[in-house]
């Protein structure tokens, strides 16, 4: 995409007018990599890890955007590159330590190819209802109070003192100005995808358990769920608000197939005569269908 530099300073402005960011005076990078030191050195360990962990000559993450070209008036995905800042060896070794503790939910869509093995054993009834549900602004949103609370089940305070110094340490420089996100996780941190589905495997748990109604199936891809709905379009209004109500900051939008299949994971769903579902690539609004080059110039 070729987008106009004004143009693209004025959509990164408006991101960061919400209210998850805020302007700070000075450059936080020396403080960030000295309490990281200071964190390893009373950590408990081992003093070949803490070398390999402890920072130097750490620079700030620094924001950019890209083009959600299939989005009404083309918003920005924002994404803060994290190599090199004062936590970043720190995230990639509890990302390492936290991947253990997810994916055991039945519910866990891992990729494109494993839903589509799911699809392939379910079978719908006439009156099931086809939904999607997807979260607005997970990683903004999961709340990092939350988080270590939900950590706190499995590692001791040390532990918990440094993942809470990385999720609170989240900060990028844009434009020469530096700014601090005040709540959730970053994006494009090693360990933010990892925490995000921490987080929302104890949401569904809740949100299934304590409805009125349930679905048939629930998958769910990171902030993607998609849903069987057996009940009507009132009940599923219900679900959605139900869904919507059990935390203040997570919000969700939905989508179900009206004449048209469903779009989810980069594929259409839809509806077989025997009472199976099938799918298609699902190309969004924006694709020209122009062939894709089979080589591109570096300087391009």
């Amino acid at each position: 995409m070729i987008l106009n530099t004004v143009d693209y300073k004025q959509k990164i402005t408006s991101l960061l007018e919400d209210p998850s960011y805020r302007r700070v005076a000075r450059d936080p990078t020396d403080s960030k990599e000295w309490k990281t030191t200071l964190l390893l050195k009373k950590s408990t360990f081992t003093e070949d890890t803490c070398k390999q962990l402890r920072p130097a000559g750490s620079r700030p993450p620094r924001l950019y955007g890209l083009l959600k070209i299939h989005k009404e008036r083309v918003p920005l995905r924002p994404i803060v590159s994290n190599i090199g800042a004062p936590t970043y060896q720190l995230s990639k070794y509890f990302t390492g330590l936290l991947t253990q503790l997810t994916g055991n939910s039945a519910h866990l869509v891992e990729n494109f190819f494993h839903f589509v093995q799911i699809l392939v054993s379910l079978r719908v009834q006439p009156e099931h209802i086809m939904v999607s549900f997807d979260v607005v602004s997970l990683f903004t949103e999961v709340r990092i109070v939350d988080s270590i609370e939900l950590l706190s089940h499995h590692f001791e305070d040390d532990v918990l003192t440094s993942l809470k110094h990385i999720l609170t340490s989240t900060y990028f420089c844009y434009g020469g100005q530096f700014y601090e996100q005040t709540d959730g996780v970053a994006l494009d941190s090693p360990l933010s995808p990892v925490i995000a589905n921490f987080f929302m495997e104890d949401f569904e748990k809740k949100t299934i358990e304590q409805a009125t109604h349930k679905p048939v199936c629930w998958f769910r891809y990171v902030d993607d769920t998609f849903i069987l709905w057996p009940h009507g379009q009132q009940k599923l209004a219900e679900f959605l608000n139900h869904l919507s109500g059990l935390h203040n900051k997570i919000q969700f939008t939905m989508e179900k197939e009206e004449e048209d299949p469903l779009p989810f994971l980069d594929i259409d769903i839809y509806r077989k005569t025997v009472g199976s579902l099938g799918h298609r690539v699902y190309w969004k609004p924006t694709h020209t269908n122009l062939p894709t080059p089979e080589y591109a110039s570096p300087s391009c």
